[in-house]
C-alpha cells in the first residue's frame, strides 16, 4: 500500500488534515506506527506509538508493537551506538505488555530471549521470567501427559 515515507508522510498529514479532534487523531496514530514500522522508519513508528500511548497507556497490544519496534531497531546499530539500551527498552516493553495481558506467553520466550543476550547486572529479574517460562512450558507438558 504505502511504499515509501513520502507516501506515508502524505497519508498522516491528510488524516491530520481530516480529523480535527486530537484525540481521535492520537486513536489513528497506532496504525500510522506500523506504516512507518513497515517501511523501516522505528523512530518515527515509536513517535507515533507515543502519541497513541498518551492516549491509551494500558495498551498491551502497543506495548507489545513498541517492543518489536525497539528490537528491529537494535538490530541495525552496532554495539557502540546503544545496542543494548534499545534491546533494554525493548525487554521492557514486552515486560509491560505481559503484566497488562498475561494471556501473551510468547512474549515470555522473547523477554527470556532477549535477556540472554544482555549484560546481566539484575539476575534474580532474569532468572524470575526464565524461570515463569519454564514453568508454563512444563505445565502445558504436563497437561498434555496427563490427557
Amino acid at each position: 500500500m504505502f511504499r515509501s515515507k513520502r507516501d506515508v508522510d502524505k497519508h498522516v498529514a491528510d488524516l491530520d488534515e481530516k480529523i480535527p479532534s486530537e484525540k481521535e487523531r492520537s486513536l489513528k496514530y497506532f496504525t500510522v506506527a506500523r506504516l512507518y514500522f513497515n517501511i523501516g522508519e522505528e523512530g518515527l513508528a515509536l513517535k507515533y506509538l507515543d502519541k497513541y500511548c498518551n492516549v491509551r497507556p494500558s495498551s498491551a497490544q502497543a506495548f507489545k508493537f513498541r517492543g518489536q519496534v525497539l528490537e528491529k531497531a537494535s538490530e541495525r546499530e552496532s554495539e557502540d551506538e546503544g545496542l543494548y539500551s534499545k534491546k533494554t527498552a525493548a525487554v521492557e516493553a514486552y515486560k509491560a505488555s505481559y503484566h497488562l495481558d498475561l494471556s501473551q506467553k510468547e512474549l515470555l520466550k522473547k523477554i527470556c530471549e532477549i535477556t540472554v543476550q544482555l549484560p546481566i547486572h539484575d539476575t534474580e529479574h532474569a532468572r524470575y521470567y526464565i524461570t515463569l517460562h519454564s514453568f508454563k512450558r512444563l505445565n502445558k507438558t504436563y497437561k498434555i501427559i496427563k490427557k
